[in-house]
């Protein structure tokens, strides 16, 4: 009997030719193999990365401190519009003195001043109501630092105490103000102390470390990155 003549159950009930497995995963041994033939491009990389580390640490190391230099502080307090708000956003201070007061001020002297602030918005956040002026200047040179930076905070404080003014008007022609809501005028809390310079914290060796990391890992990423790219431009070729 050939197979024709065998019944329809007796022809499905022939067994399957077995599958053909194919084992596409990707062994250790075989990563390694990659490793080793890239290792020309895994060296580039890590040196490329590792020396832009250095570069970055190199410019960031600290500056030697003068000694003959000290650094002049003006506390500047700002005043309260009501007992849980400034009179003016301390962001917008800064910007005012950056942008304009200094400027200004600054013509034909032969130092300069940076403010430093805290992030606050209000006198609920921690209570830090005080805008620093720093002038880096010699000791001698105390009286100019203090005129420089009483011209920097006379306009503001003139601007401070005209806010204060009519917000004062408008608490007094509002009949459902409240006598506990008073304004306080911002001041100078300390004029031009002089401080000494503080040392800058060294991160060099921590920028290198950084960069010894991110350069092993760019350069195994880099080793397989081009043996794809390499494969692939055999598949097409091909």
């Amino acid at each position: 009997m050939n197979k024709q003549q065998l019944p329809q159950d007796a022809q499905f009930s022939q067994p399957y030719p077995p599958y053909q497995y194919r084992d596409d995963e990707i062994s250790l041994i075989d990563l390694a193999k990659i490793l080793v033939r890239r290792r020309n491009w895994m060296f580039a990389t890590f040196i490329a990365v590792f020396s832009a580390s250095l570069l970055v640490a190199w410019l960031k190391r600290p500056q030697p401190v003068d000694n003959s230099k000290v650094a002049f502080t003006t506390l500047f307090a700002v005043g309260y519009k009501t007992p849980t708000v400034f009179i003016e956003p301390l962001s917008s201070i800064k910007t005012q003195l950056e942008s304009a007061f200094i400027p200004v001020a600054s013509e034909g002297k032969p130092f300069s001043a940076r403010v430093e602030i805290e992030n606050r918005r209000n006198v609920s956040e921690d209570g830090n109501n005080i805008v620093k002026l720093i002038t880096l200047a010699s000791l001698d040179q105390k009286e100019q630092v203090a005129a420089y930076h009483n011209a920097i905070t006379e306009p503001l404080l003139a601007r401070h105490n005209q806010l204060a003014e009519l917000l004062q008007e408008q608490l007094m022609s509002s009949a459902e103000v409240s006598k506990s809501i008073q304004p306080l005028n911002s001041s100078v809390a300390s004029s031009a102390q002089p401080l000494p310079l503080s040392p800058q914290k060294d991160k060099s060796k921590l920028i290198v470390a950084a960069g010894i990391f991110l350069a092993s890992i760019l350069a195994i990423m880099m080793a397989f990155i081009r043996e794809f790219l390499g494969r692939l431009r055999s598949s097409l070729n091909d």
